[in-house]
This record gives C-alpha cells, sequence and structure tokens, in this order.
C-alpha cells in the first residue's frame, strides 16, 4: 500500500488504514459511514447517517470526484452568513492525485463543506434538508467526536 497515496503525502496524519469511517458524497446525499465505534462508543458499528446534499450550480461546476480530508480543526465560523454558508463550514484538503487531476482541470481548490438553508453552492458540498439546522450541527458533532482527519470520497457513479 502507498502511504503517500492513500494518505495525501502526510500519512503520519492522513492515514485510516483500514477506512473505517468516511464520509461519501454522490451528488444528492452526503453519507456519514461508521465501520467501528468512535472512542465514545455513540455509534454503533455499521452506521450510517445522510444528509440530503448538492454541489455547484447554475452558473458553477460540482466539486471533481476524488479524495478529499477535512477534520476538527478545519471548521470555520460564518456568523452573520447563516443562509448561504451555514454557521459554519470545514475547509476540505485535497489528496495528492485529486490536486494533480484538479490542476489540470484548471480548478484551483479552496472547497468546503457546509450547511445553509439556500440550495447553491460555487462547488463546494452543501449538506442540510435546507430548512433544518439540526442536520448542520449534527454533522459537526460527528466530526468533532471523530476527533482526526476524516476522508471525504466523491464519487458520482
Amino acid at each position: 500500500m502507498n502511504t503517500y497515496g492513500y494518505g495525501a503525502a502526510n500519512p503520519v496524519n492522513f492515514i485510516d488504514p483500514w477506512g473505517l469511517d468516511y464520509l461519501k458524497f454522490d451528488g444528492n446525499t452526503l453519507t456519514w459511514v461508521s465501520e467501528k465505534q468512535t472512542s465514545r462508543g455513540r455509534r454503533p458499528t455499521g452506521e450510517t447517517r445522510s444528509w440530503p446534499a448538492n454541489s455547484g450550480g447554475e452558473n458553477f461546476k460540482s466539486i471533481p470526484e476524488g479524495n478529499y480530508f477535512t477534520s476538527p480543526g478545519d471548521k470555520e465560523r460564518h456568523p452573520g452568513e447563516y443562509d448561504s454558508w451555514g454557521p459554519f463550514s470545514y475547509r476540505l484538503h485535497e489528496g495528492p492525485l485529486t490536486r494533480l487531476i484538479n490542476r489540470l482541470f484548471g480548478r484551483t481548490g479552496g472547497f468546503h463543506m457546509h450547511g445553509g438553508t439556500e440550495r447553491g453552492t460555487a462547488g463546494c458540498i452543501e449538506f442540510t434538508d435546507f430548512g433544518e439546522a439540526e442536520d448542520i450541527h449534527e454533522l459537526d458533532e460527528l466530526i468533532r467526536e471523530y476527533g482526526d482527519w476524516i476522508r471525504v470520497v466523491v464519487d458520482y457513479k
């Protein structure tokens, strides 16, 4: 296994060799897949949780397929911008292959995951049922509880 490729060229910090917890975005849904219990043991093995999600908009392309990573330390607060970005977002770091492909096609990165009550993004992943703020905070709690880098797989197949 190539830990540099899998671990975003940082195998010490970006590694989950068994892929036990990850987020998957398929264009319509953002799903948390948990194959193990967290340190607090709140979620049973095999549990998934999903939120309606989208990416892109009328004048913007969707986030490109690939592997991205985020962590509790990537949380950015957005006071006063609740309608468009929600109260916070998580910055997404591109894996090295995803970064190379994105640059070849002129995408500069800068992607985030965020909630909001108005549908539509400039290429980020937007998650919520577009009206229920509790869903936004539930994903935030899962990321903080996980407490480490979490892989975000974007796969439209």
